[in-house]
Order: C-alpha cells, then structure tokens, then sequence
C-alpha cells in the first residue's frame, strides 16, 4: 500500500510544480524618440542629438496659435499635446515620456521666411 500512495502523492507533487507559472517581470519600454514634426504640411528637421527641432514657415505665417503633429516612439507620450494650438513666437520645449517614466527633452524652433 505503500508504494501506490508514495507515487500518487509524487504524481500529484509533479502536477502541482509543473502547472506553478513564472511570472517573468515585464520590462517598459524605455523608447522616447521624437521622429517627426509637422506644421501646416511642412515638417521640421529633428536633430536627435542635439534634441532640436527646427522649422521653417512661409512667410506672412502667424505663429501664435499653431497645430502639429508629432511622430514619437510606441509606447511613449509627448506634452505639452501638440496637436493643440501653441504659441512658438519663442521656442517650445516638449517632454517626450518612455513608457518606463524616463523623459527625453526636445525644443522646437519655428522660423518665418521674411518677405524679400
């Protein structure tokens, strides 16, 4: 009797163990690229290395209340939201956010072409 009980109870152990699931810790990315920047179809050059962005605007452009669009890493998030209007009469500062909460500051610099 001993020997049916001494397997059951290690059939039973080997059940309970190979159904038990390591969690594996999920890793957030740590991506924060800001990619692209566009205002009124005109985008902008990005340099990454210098985290600037500029653009340059045809002229007569009012720049006080101006929409974009930006391009960021998956997973990331920018503010403030570009796609609100924004006054770039100075250059604007954006935080672009990892999904890991580490933060890559850009800033925007619009030019207006001046009437020749």
């Amino acid at each position: 009797m001993k020997t049916p009980n001494f397997f059951l109870i290690a059939l039973l152990l080997l059940v309970i163990t190979s159904c038990s699931k390591d969690d594996e810790p999920v890793v957030k990315s740590e991506l924060k690229e800001l990619t692209s920047f566009v205002i009124k179809d005109i985008e902008a050059t990005v340099d990454e290395q210098l985290k600037t962005v500029a653009i340059t605007l045809p002229v007569g452009t009012t720049v006080t209340a101006l929409k974009a669009t930006a391009e960021i890493s998956e997973k990331a998030s920018i503010s403030p939201d570009p796609t609100t209007a924004i006054d770039y009469s100075n250059p604007v500062k954006f935080t672009v956010t990892a999904e890991d909460g580490t933060t890559k500051e850009y800033t925007i610099t619009v030019t207006v072409l001046s009437a020749a």
